[in-house]
This record gives C-alpha cells, structure tokens and sequence, in this order.
C-alpha cells in the first residue's frame, strides 16, 4: 500500500509539474488576442489617416512597479 500512494504521488506531482511548465511557456510568447494588427488611436489624424510625424516613445525595462 505504501509503494501504491508513492507511485500516486510522484505521478501526481509531475502531471502537476508538466501543467505549470506549460502554461509559463504559453503565456511567455507574445500574442494578440483578436489576431489583428492593433493601432494606437493617437496614432491618426482628424481624418482617420496615420499621421506621418514622430513621437516620443518611452520604455522602461527591468524596472518593476510598486504599489505604495
């Protein structure tokens, strides 16, 4: 009995094991939710066209935000 629930056990944690590493490897790539090409709306003009000027583009990377 004591080999049964160890089996049961080990068979358990890697089913569970094998979960989580794939549900880090399916959230790790980057995907669209609808599958199209999404526009920021500051992106056009008051005519609906992309406007041809540049913008300043700001990114903080490594950087973790907190919570006060």
């Amino acid at each position: 009995m004591n080999t049964l629930n160890f089996v049961a056990y080990t068979v358990f944690l890697g089913y569970v094991l094998y979960q989580g590493l794939r549900s880090l490897r399916e959230n790790a790539r980057p995907h669209d939710r609808t599958g199209l090409v999404t526009v920021h709306p500051e992106l056009f003009d008051e005519n609906g066209k992309i406007v041809e000027k540049e913008f300043l583009v700001v990114s903080f990377k490594g950087i973790k935000p907190t919570l006060p």
